[in-house]
């Protein structure tokens, strides 16, 4: 880096030389910055306070400033609590496995580069500043610093000595005052931090304590921790003034107003110290316990609430250990603090109160439900209820209530407790049963289907949940096996399974509105909730209703919302093979009436919005050939579904751009005898059918499978589309072997393995009947990818062409239904292929359907065009690949100083014209020549070996990357040319 301002770089030296002196930090610093190849970036920090660090309960973040921003283009909130001495590592969540293995927190946006700033801030997105990597507001071009100790490609670790952060990010920055360099993807010290820091004098643990009794009582006894640092003198103790508050160095006293620890004890320490809170009036006192020895201090924050005096039922002796209450039906008086207040218009007709201190057990909860509307109360309020006990569909509450009187306002809610998915068993959740609770892990939704019926999500920990047997497979382990019978390993079907049912929670609207006008938690610039999104530190109320725990915010939740995908790309392709489900598409009449038919759209209304979505969808994709699942089955006529689709989609795009396939007839088969059918589409501009469709006549299916031959007008090269819909998981009239076997794969798989095998068959027949192998097969295959269906698909010959993805969304769990599977003839021609995720992660709000879904939630757009998303292939059918080669005369050249060097590439094609040869050096390009003989010309060379690839286009969008040759040359005196 050039420093253009050396005088100011020298002041600023001096600044941090003084602040690196100081020897116990105020505050978390960055501890280790990590700029690697690829996605391989965290940032590591460290705390030298003396104490823990809560994260969450000091709001911090990290930001990051893009190319010389003065906003933050990403802000990124930490959760968790750093111990004394100890680092919390944040990655990018696609970061190597070295980096993810330490990491406590991941993050999947884009992350920064090595001209990016990078602020830590403590009290959210506009807090103080902790630390600072870079300068806010300038771009330095690639990077700060120079060598190893730069902030592009190289780790940089705090130097011991180093103690404090940089809280002016927009002072000049120059890494190597703070830090040490390394090289490209060392994470060797990521996860520690050798610090030569002084923690604090004097360390407490915890940092404050509550206390609840009733007036005239003595309280529970409380203890906390101090730990001494080299101190000189004894610690003395001492209560705040006026209070009620008593010490003792003993379990169970006597308590007095101070003590005293002496000074060798607490640098050998902790030593514990015991409090008890006892009132004599009603009310809450509060303060500092101070704790000093010679110079040194630190405070423990105290308060008490002091009840008025009288029997009542403590909350947790009314939850019980059970997961009932053992005072049923029994008329009680209890205490506590109000912490939801839910007796608004539509809301859940009551609110909860917790008990302050609680029992210490961690079988009981220390939070209720009271079911009223008559008695008005606020968040912080201390009441005394008086109700009757019930379990409201196992829900604990109160009932009944008599009485509701406020003792006193404006208290401090406590800290909510802190749950960790997944737990180790779901009924281990009865224990916070209407208590404050917090969730402080990044969690992921996972399911939206009740979102707009009843104001629910389903969040999960560690991602979007998977159905086990989209990567368990029921009878192989490892899951790559083929096997389709057998039940050798169901058990880990099973267990995760039970995994995937522990990791997740239901947030909640807290109200009991059913199809709610406004829908809650959606994003307001584009009315959905994908799943995906994310959220952390969800706080709230842990309630049970309808067979699950939920929680009911107390916290507006802040989603970090998932953004919707754009049409994905599949390559240079000369042909793109598309499958859609059209979900139900009946068009009545097929001349505006005939509303409501036996599936799909209700109304005409319906059908417009329905129509409108699937056309915007489809020619979206603009693919050449696409197989439709779920059309009706009404023949090819001018008022048939599928005519109606074809000429919406012409309208759309333009006449003549798509036709439809006509049905097969005998001897090739039939429609089926199923309310709906498979079709295909296609553009005759690029493909031509050959012969006639076919449909497998096997009785196994009650939906044929539907086959194409297609030829490309460009050069004539044949393939075979082949689309597919197998039989559902529904467990209607199910019996025998096709009943739900337990094994994860659901109902009817019997049947749907049967129709495996029918499609193997017939792919083989078509590959006889035109005497050509290629051919894709795509559609809805009800089997996720480990499940016996797919093995016999895969065992026969067939290739997934997109593995371990997702394209269909139930009951909370993702997993792939939708595949294009091909033959090996077609394994080299495959150019891309992705599924456009454009309807399993929307919500059906976003639908067509208008019984539910309020009118502002309809956008006519492709998401939420159907249930399944659509999947999208590219081959490229008869280009052959160019051959491109380099010529190194020179190699092992002994070459004057700054000598001009020219290298050649000899490039052929066999089915088109080569328009360009780009010339490589180490991965970076150099030159790119158009015109034969291609070469590469260098001037000012010098010694050195040269790694050098050269990669050659033709006019078909075909390319190849020659093989890599090594060019040393060696220096001397002189000057000339070599070529």
């Amino acid at each position: 880096m050039k420093k253009k301002y050396p005088q100011i770089i020298f002041l600023l030296l001096l600044f941090f030389t003084a602040k690196a002196n100081a020897q116990t930090p105020s505050d978390i610093f960055i501890s280790e910055y990590v700029e690697g190849s690829s996605n391989n970036k965290a940032i590591e920090l460290y705390n030298g306070t003396g104490n823990p660090v809560d994260l969450t309960a000091g709001n911090y973040v990290v930001q990051y400033y893009f190319n010389g921003s003065t906003t933050a283009g990403l802000t990124i909130t930490l959760t968790g609590t750093i111990a004394n001495n100890d680092v919390f590592v944040l990655a990018q969540s696609t970061a190597a496995a070295a980096i993810l293995a330490v990491a406590d927190q991941t993050n999947s946006s884009g992350w920064y580069n090595g001209d990016d700033a990078i602020v830590l801030r403590k009290g959210g997105a506009s807090g103080t500043i902790v630390d600072a990597i870079g300068q806010v507001g300038f771009d330095p071009g690639t990077e700060w610093g120079t060598g190893l100790t730069s902030t592009a490609d190289n780790t940089l670790r705090r130097k011991a000595a180093d103690c404090s952060g940089d809280i002016d990010a927009s002072n000049i920055f120059d890494p190597a005052i703070k830090y040490d360099g390394f090289a490209t993807d060392d994470f060797s010290g990521l996860g520690s931090h050798t610090s030569a820091c002084t923690p604090s004098p004097i360390t407490i643990t915890p940092g404050s304590l509550n206390f609840s009794t009733l007036a005239g009582t003595t309280s529970a006894q409380q203890n906390y921790t101090i730990q001494g640092n080299a101190l000189a003198a004894d610690v003395l103790i001492t209560i705040p003034a006026a209070t009620n508050f008593g010490l003792s160095l003993v379990s169970g006293g006597p308590y007095t107003s101070s003590v005293t620890v002496p000074f060798a004890a607490a640098n050998a320490g902790p030593v514990t110290i015991y409090l008890v809170f006892s009132p004599i009036a009603a009310g809450t006192q509060s303060g500092n316990i101070t704790h000093i020895s010679g110079s040194a201090s630190a405070n423990l924050a105290v308060q008490g609430v002091a009840q008025t005096t009288g029997t009542f039922t403590p909350v947790y002796a009314i939850q019980g250990s059970g997961t009932a209450s053992p005072l049923v039906n029994t008329a009680v008086t209890s205490e506590g603090i109000v912490t939801a207040d839910f007796q608004g218009t539509n809301q859940l007709n009551g609110f909860y109160i917790q008990d302050t201190t609680g029992d210490s057990n961690t079988t009981t909860s220390d939070g209720i439900f009271i079911f009223n509307t008559s008695f008005p109360v606020n968040v912080g309020d201390y009441v005394r209820v008086t109700g009757t006990v019930v379990e409201f569909f196992n829900l604990t509450e109160i009932n009944a209530v008599t009485a509701v009187t406020v003792l006193s306002s404006g208290n401090s809610l406590m800290q909510p407790a802190s749950i960790n998915l997944p737990v180790a068993a779901i009924a281990d959740l009865e224990r916070y049963e209407g208590m404050l609770v917090k969730f402080p892990q990044n969690l992921t939704a996972t399911e939206t289907f009740t979102l707009g019926r009843f104001g629910e999500v389903s969040l999960s920990t560690g991602g979007r949940i998977f159905n086990p047997t989209n990567f368990v497979d029921p009878n192989d382990n490892p899951a790559s096996g083929t096997n389709s019978t057998g039940t050798g390993n169901v058990a880990a079907v099973t267990a995760q399974q039970d995994l995937n049912n522990r990791s997740r929670i239901l947030l909640d609207d807290a109200s009991n509105v059913e199809n709610p006008p406004v829908i809650p938690f959606l994003n307001p610039a584009d009315t959905t909730l994908r799943i995906g999104s994310t959220i952390t530190n969800l706080t709230g109320i842990l309630s049970y209703d309808f067979s699950k725990y939920r929680l009911q915010p107390t916290v507006a939740p802040a989603f970090n919302y998932a953004p919707r995908p754009a049409v994905p790309s599949v390559g240079n392709s000369n042909v793109k093979v598309a499958s859609f489900n059209v979900l139900n598409y009946f068009n009545g009449d097929g001349l505006g009436g005939g509303f409501p038919t036996s599936r799909g759209a209700d109304s005409l209304s319906e059908f417009i919005r329905q129509r409108t979505k699937i056309i915007k969808a489809i020619s979206s994709l603009n693919a050449d050939a696409v197989g439709l699942i779920e059309i009706e089955n009404d023949g090819t006529g001018a008022q048939s579904a599928i005519a109606d689709l074809v000429n919406g989609l012409n309208t759309e795009v333009g006449a003549g751009t798509y036709a439809f396939v006509a049905d097969p007839v005998a001897p090739n088969g039939n429609t089926g005898t199923d309310e709906i059918k498979l079709a295909i589409i296609y553009k005759p501009s690029k493909l031509t059918a050959f012969g006639p469709s076919k449909a497998d006549i096997n009785p196994v299916h009650n939906r044929p499978p539907l086959a194409q031959t297609f030829t490309l007008n460009s050069n004539g090269e044949k393939f075979t589309l082949i689309v597919n819909h197998f039989k559902s998981k529904s467990c209607t009239n199910a019996s025998g072997a096709n009943a739900d076997q337990g094994d994860g794969q659901g109902c009817y798989n019997s049947n749907r393995k049967l129709q495996a095998q029918a499609l193997l068959t017939f792919v083989s027949g078509i590959q006889t009947a035109t005497a050509d192998n290629d051919v894709i097969s795509v559609g809805d295959y009800n089997a996720y990818e480990e499940e016996d269906p797919m093995d016999i698909l895969l065992a026969g010959g067939l290739t997934n062409v997109l593995p371990g993805t997702y394209s269909y969304v139930f009951d909370g769990q993702s997993g792939s239904l939708d595949n294009a599977l091909i033959t090996s003839s077609l394994s080299s021609a495959v150019t891309g292929v992705a599924k456009w995720h454009i309807n399993a992660d929307e919500p059906i709000v976003k639908s067509y359907d208008q019984q539910f879904n309020p009118p502002y939630a309809y956008s006519p757009d492709a998401y939420r065009s159907s249930d399944h998303d659509p999947v999208l292939v590219g081959l490229s059918l008869g280009n052959a690949a160019p051959s491109v080669t380099i010529t190194t005369p020179i190699n092992n050249t002994t070459l004057p100083a700054g000598s001009t060097v020219t290298l050649s590439a000899s490039a052929t094609d066999t089915d088109g014209t080569i328009t360009k040869v780009e010339f490589y050096a180490g991965g970076i390009k150099f030159a790119t020549d158009s015109v034969a003989p291609y070469e590469l010309t260098g001037t000012n060379v010098e010694a050195g070996t040269y790694v050098l690839t050269a990669k050659a286009f033709d006019n078909n969008g075909d390319s190849a990357t020659s093989a890599a040759v090594t060019l040393t040359l060696t220096a001397c005196t002189g000057s000339g040319s070599i070529t």
